[in-house]
């Protein structure tokens, strides 16, 4: 009796199994694209604090060159806030 178990039992273990590699799957594509989203993230930011100074050493006024100073410390800050966000929120190996 138990012998005519075992072939629905390994059956039940193998559809468990290919789900889970689904899921895997699935998984590693999610981490893929978080990957590209936050490589053009990282690119954003660098082209924006690019632009901030390249508006700074075109400028003469000075309450316009605060503006923009301002500006770069707000890009900075929050370039650190995300920076330590994902820091923070990543388990260390």
């Amino acid at each position: 009796m138990f012998w005519f178990c075992f072939p629905s039992k390994l059956d039940l273990i193998l559809t468990k199994l290919e789900k889970i590699m689904a899921t895997i799957d699935e998984l590693v594509a999610d981490v893929a694209a978080q990957s590209t989203v936050i490589d053009g993230l990282d690119v954003l930011l660098k082209n924006l604090a690019d632009q901030i100074a390249a508006l700074k050493s075109n400028q003469t006024d000075p309450a316009t060159a605060a503006k923009i100073d301002a500006l770069a410390a707000s890009v900075t800050e929050n370039t650190k806030r995300i920076q330590d966000d994902v820091t923070t929120n990543t388990n260390s190996a």
